[in-house]
């Protein structure tokens, strides 16, 4: 299963720029088709959702899920450590996330609290 990319005029880049987070920038050439082609085929609810791809002259954008709790290493700077209720809860969930991966011959390679995206009821995916 392949994502349908977009192509966006110099405008519709601004305007995407001026709306969204920029997280990182991707790869290049095959390892970036390979990490779309993976992101899309992946389907757990505690990996991001990819909302769609948009490809401009300079750059190609993933567009995920909105995550209203941002990412875990900036909500722990903000509010200081986790509860152990809700440290388990998160550890869990990556748990589950990083083993269906490995079921699916994926392996993720960046997990941490800067690469854990929280929903707003306290949940992570990667």
């Amino acid at each position: 299963m392949e994502q349908d990319v977009e192509e966006a005029s110099s405008s519709e880049e601004v305007t995407l720029r001026d709306h969204c987070i920029i997280l990182r920038p991707l790869g290049k050439g095959s390892t970036l088709r390979i990490e779309l082609n993976i992101i899309t085929v992946l389907g757990h609810k505690n990996i991001f959702k990819l909302s769609h791809i948009v490809r401009t002259k300079e750059h190609i954008y993933m567009v995920k899920e909105h995550a209203a709790g941002g990412y875990l290493v900036s909500h722990t700077e903000k509010v200081g450590c986790l509860q152990e209720e809700q440290a388990h809860h998160i550890f869990t969930q990556m748990a589950y996330a990083v083993n269906y991966c490995q079921e699916n011959s994926v392996a993720h390679r960046d997990i941490k609290a800067g690469s854990i995206l929280m929903d707003g009821k306290g949940n992570g995916t990667v």
